[in-house]
């Protein structure tokens, strides 16, 4: 970065090859808010490897790819409505987004017709690989979000309909010098058959996803569950998240599972300023979200085994919003460092804490005999760590400006 004028007190850190900017004037020089994992005992993650003590700016935003399966849940276009005000904020950049897993093509109507609602139409889009809609995906209500945009044209996009997802990656990917941010919000399908094919790639990729289960379930249970981006329908997909978690990629993974991204709700005030600036008009990116979260409600998601929902009161569990802020910051969160196995049923299993720097060889060694490097998961939140990401994220959204037509 280059050296600016006129920024509060900063430090730029690599943790695990992965570089933060963190302003926080409260914090003593080597140390940041949030880097501890809160185990009795634990090393303290807040000591940071490297230090910038002089005022630095990131010169250049974030490279983002992006995988996603829109369409089932509703969250993925809460986070990518999240990416784009992100983006016109200058803070990153959507280079792609991938649809990924079932129907993708499906998949990437509802992206495509958001992002052209929204003024984005120039991100290009692939269709990922589609994989076998089984009876129990079919008829499990596992398609909710598709009405929305089962009418759009994928010819008339303008920023473009790719179909080959590994060229995308390998051209993304193929600088180690320059890595490309991947935030991933689906089962990693296409990043499996990248690194599959060309495994050098990983070292061009800090990768962030959406992922697994320790100790809570969904909906705050408190009790592990295989998670879906880990196992899929019917574990179909845990081969894929196998070799994420056992892929040394430029910074360490990046993970918030359902402990954190599970409770995840706006609400409250957070979500009634939503809801009147909906009503106020000129905001597109949340008339549009809202738009498309009331129509999802109405097809009835997953056959209303999780409940009802009020799209006028809350937002729902929006899990994939947390995996862009954990992209762009840890300071909501309290992370811990683990080796990680995926079990044959899809169970994320910590193979054990890092509670000291120096054991991180030893993880590597101990998990799956040298296979799985060290993973960042963000366990829990910090202490009012949820609150102020529900409050930053909201406002994100409502800073968007411009006001495109949504009738794509």
């Amino acid at each position: 970065g280059l050296l600016c004028r006129h920024v509060p007190p900063t430090r730029l850190i690599a943790v695990g090859g992965r570089p933060r900017l963190m302003v926080d004037a409260a914090c003593p020089a080597g140390t940041i808010a949030g880097f501890t994992n809160g185990h009795a005992g634990s090393f303290q993650r807040s000591t940071v490897e490297s230090v910038v003590r002089s005022a630095v700016c990131e010169e250049t935003a974030k490279r983002v790819l992006v995988l996603t399966d829109p369409g089932t849940d509703v969250d993925d276009l809460w986070a990518i409505a999240g990416l784009v005000a992100l983006q016109q904020q200058g803070k990153l950049k959507i280079e792609a987004v991938i649809t990924s897993t079932y129907d993708t093509e499906g998949r990437a109507r509802i992206v495509c017709k958001f992002l052209e609602c929204v003024g984005s139409g120039n991100v290009p889009v692939c269709i990922g690989k589609q994989t076998n809609r089984n009876k129990q995906y079919l008829e499990g209500g596992f398609e909710a979000g598709f009405p929305w945009a089962a009418s759009y044209d994928l010819s008339r996009y303008p920023g473009g309909i790719l179909e080959d997802s590994y060229k995308i990656i390998e051209e993304l990917a193929g600088d180690p010098t320059n890595p490309v941010d991947v935030l991933v919000l689906a089962p990693p399908v296409e990043l499996s058959d990248a690194l599959d094919q060309k495994p050098t790639l990983a070292s061009g990729m800090r990768v962030t996803a959406m992922s697994g289960s320790f100790s809570c379930g969904y909906n705050g249970r408190p009790k592990q569950t295989a998670e879906f981006n880990v196992k899929g329908q019917a574990g179909e997909m845990v081969p894929f998240s196998v070799a994420m978690y056992r892929t040394h990629f430029a910074a360490d993974l990046c993970v918030t599972p359902l402990d954190t991204c599970g409770t995840f709700v706006l609400e409250g005030p957070n979500y009634e300023a939503l809801q009147q600036a909906r009503r106020d008009g000129g905001n597109v990116l949340v008339n549009t979200v809202l738009e498309i979260f009331e129509d999802w409600v109405a097809q009835k998601p997953f056959n209303g085994a999780f409940g009802s929902f009020d799209p006028l009161a809350c937002s729902g569990v929006i899990f994939d919003a947390v995996a862009v802020g954990l992209m762009m910051s840890e300071q909501w969160f309290h992370m811990t460092r683990s080796s990680v196995d995926v079990t044959p049923e899809g169970y994320t299993q910590p193979v054990r804490e890092l509670v000291d720097s120096g054991d991180e060889a030893t993880l590597s060694l101990e998990a799956n005999g040298g296979k799985s490097p060290v993973a960042n998961v963000a366990l829990k939140w910090a202490a009012g760590g949820k609150e102020a990401f529900a409050e930053w994220y909201s406002k994100l959204l409502l800073g968007f400006a411009g006001n495109v037509s949504s009738t794509a």
